[in-house]
């Protein structure tokens, strides 16, 4: 995706939009969020950023995204914002790419960043290449109290977009998302025309959140079965609760939630029927679909972003290769081991007596 011959990196992205956020509609509009989110997962994963604060001010069409431990300089920020990212495969991180669409497709933005000593901001409009950092004499206090952190202030442009106003659930979906994803990340979510404030922390991760969707569905188990392996560079988690009650998976690549699933579910799934198969001597009953009954799945899977291939024009569908026979082969025998006294196994034991029909 390179610029249109003759126009920088930041009129190119406003001169076709669609190429970079996918379209000018909502889809397009909450990506300007998803972008920088999306970038700090990357870095979040590797133990950087423990506080964000995502606020939607009072208009419902203007952002700030704050996160701690901002490891950028202030010298140079604007000369990277205005150079950008020609290649969106490449774009992990703030700087490449989610800062130089952000500001392309604005009205108003804004960056400050907070060091130990001092506070910088830089500045544009209309999608103009910022303006260099300039030193505020006097230091205002950061969302949340640390050392270094960044702030992104904007306003989506309304002559580009066909609404700019943000749907709430839409970006606290996004802000649960990633505090699952990232345990012990602080996600604060603020939307200031409802007065909604929501902190979001899960420690537990995963299995924490399994927890919190069994709640009163009766669980057969008091905690989630948690397993975390890595095939091939990408690490897979998943926790898995069984219920008296109907299933329900909840699937992940990186921060894309897979709605059709894919192959790092398969995966799971075809590990713990071999896993059971191995357990109880028979073959017959362990479908996927009598597997899931009454299971809450949370899978997720991470890794490098050109590694995540999806099956169809949308990411609802994972499908890397060999990925699943991958998943397969290191989750049973740890299935095996963890299953073989485990409460659940009688219940899971009874699929093998249901007659044929039975779904």
């Amino acid at each position: 995706m390179n610029p249109k011959p003759g126009l920088t990196f930041l009129e190119s992205v406003r001169h076709r939009p669609g190429m970079y956020v996918g379209d000018i509609r909502e889809y397009g509009l909450h990506h300007l969020v998803y972008f920088l989110m999306n970038a700090l997962f990357d870095e979040a994963r590797g133990g950087a950023h423990r506080d964000v604060v995502l606020e939607v001010g009072e208009d419902a069409s203007s952002v700030s995204f704050f996160c701690t431990e901002a490891g950028v300089s202030p010298a140079g920020l604007s000369a990277r914002i205005a150079s950008g990212s020609h290649s969106p495969s490449s774009a992990v991180g703030f700087w490449n790419h989610a800062l130089p669409i952000v500001c392309a497709l604005s009205s108003r933005f804004q960056v400050d960043l907070w060091t130990e000593e001092a506070q910088w901001r830089l500045g544009s409009v209309n999608g103009e290449a910022p303006s260099p950092g300039v030193l505020l004499e006097a230091r205002t206090p950061a969302p949340v109290e640390h050392s270094r952190g960044m702030c992104v202030m904007f306003t989506p442009d309304a002559s580009i977009f066909e609404s700019t106003v943000f749907d709430a659930e839409r970006l606290f979906r996004r802000c649960h998302e990633l505090a699952v994803l990232v345990p012990g990340t602080r996600v604060r979510f603020i939307h200031r025309p409802s007065g909604r404030d929501e902190s979001l922390c899960y420690p537990g991760g995963l299995g924490q959140w399994a927890s919190e969707l069994s709640a009163g569905l009766q669980p057969m188990h008091p905690e989630p079965l948690v397993f975390d392996v890595t095939w091939d560079g990408l690490r897979v988690r998943c926790a898995l609760q069984w219920c008296e009650s109907d299933g329900r998976v909840e699937s992940f690549a990186n921060t894309v939630k897979t709605r059709r699933h894919g192959v790092h579910v398969a995966g799971v799934f075809r590990a713990l029927r071999s896993a059971l198969i191995h357990l109880t001597g028979s073959t017959r009953g362990f479908t996927p679909t009598r597997l899931s009954r009454g299971l809450i799945a949370v899978i997720s899977v991470e890794g490098d972003e050109q590694r995540m291939k999806f099956a169809g024009p949308t990411k609802e569908l994972l499908a890397i290769k060999r990925l699943d026979k991958g998943v397969r082969n290191l989750l049973r025998p740890r299935l095996i081991e963890a299953l073989r006294d485990h409460p659940v196994l009688s219940h899971l034991k009874m699929l093998t007596t249901l007659p044929a029909d039975s779904m």
